[in-house]
């Protein structure tokens, strides 16, 4: 199951065409197109990747914008693997580890290229206490598929606007759809109200993008349907993935906790529905820092949590949910 995603990365593309200095090996090549990224010399890159990557990268601009946004200028070299591809780990400015790798053919040219990070991002919030009141944004029980503060149990840790975000599903017998699972209404979240968590204003709401059928993505639009609330104190709350026309808020509107948001889709960056919620400091996707979101009056897994962080394989619901 894929759940949102930055940009911080390019796909590896098909084939290649433009040939490079014939006296460097495929390895060199390889390092001198990871060492030309870092340094910020994207014409290279865009004059020597295949045409189908070079459709990905778009632009010099577009490129740069990734290492500002992943490893920063001046990040440094802490290891390298030789191999069909190459591979570079870096500490970015921010001290965050990312690996770079560089796919190259036997003419030169460069057919693949990827940027991921590698661990946790860093957080200037990690004792931080959610300021708002929270409660678990559903009725009835859901399971946390990914949830905690590390990359083992909850890979959006490496992103630092999602640092400790949540996907929520619903399953039973250990699966989330009945079937084979080829149509949303197989899932069991699928349709399910969202609520307010927290009394708030509306900031953003974003509506009419189509749920995807299972096992498809819409990466353009990373957080699918989705309403931010701003709760005050400069927290900002995401639902995200929600269903195309199922909205029932607009900019501007207040709302308090439990009033009805829409329902569980599966629209944007995703492979299946569910829920995504995260915290940060800025009300524009993509901006600011992940904060901690600590809900109130729960249940996980059969205990009782009077504030706490659902982590990766709970069973959570509300205390007022029998």
């Amino acid at each position: 199951m894929r759940r949102l995603n930055r940009l911080v990365l390019i796909l590896p593309a098909v084939m290649a065409i433009t040939a490079f200095a014939e006296d460097k090996s495929t390895e060199q090549t390889a390092r001198s197109y990871v060492d030309a990224f870092l340094k910020g010399n994207m014409q290279l890159l865009l004059e020597h990747a295949s045409p189908e990557l070079r459709a990905l990268m778009k632009d010099a601009a577009s490129m740069n914008a990734m290492r500002a946004g992943s490893v920063g200028n001046g990040a440094i070299t802490a290891d390298e693997k030789l191999g069909a591809d190459y591979t570079r780990l870096v500490k970015s400015t921010k001290g965050q580890m990312f690996s770079i790798s560089a796919s190259v053919t036997s003419d030169g040219t460069l057919a693949g290229f990827l940027i991921q990070p590698t661990g946790e991002a860093p957080s200037n919030f990690l004792d931080y206490k959610t300021k708002a009141d929270a409660r678990l944004p559903f009725a009835g029980t859901w399971t946390v598929f990914w949830g905690g503060r590390s990359v083992k149990d909850n890979y959006h840790a490496s992103y630092s606007d999602q640092r400790f975000a949540d996907d929520i599903v619903m399953m039973k017998n250990g699966q989330t759809h009945s079937g084979i699972g080829v149509k949303n209404e197989d899932y069991y979240c699928f349709g399910q109200a969202i609520i307010a968590p927290a009394a708030g204003l509306v900031a953003a709401v974003v509506d009419g993008i189509d749920d995807n059928k299972p096992g498809k993505m819409n990466p353009a639009e990373a957080a699918g349907n989705h309403v931010v609330l701003d709760l005050g104190n400069d927290e900002y709350l995401f639902l995200c993935h929600l269903q195309k026309g199922s909205l029932k808020v607009k900019p501007g509107d207040h709302v308090t906790q439990g009033q009805a948001i829409g329902l569980c889709g599966n629209s944007g960056n995703t492979s299946e529905p569910h829920l995504h919620i995260h915290l940060q400091t800025k009300p524009n996707f993509g901006e600011g820092e992940g904060l901690p979101l600590q809900f109130e009056h729960y249940v996980a897994s059969g205990k009782a949590v009077d504030r706490g962080e659902p982590t990766k394989g709970q069973l959570i619901h509300d205390a007022s949910d029998k």
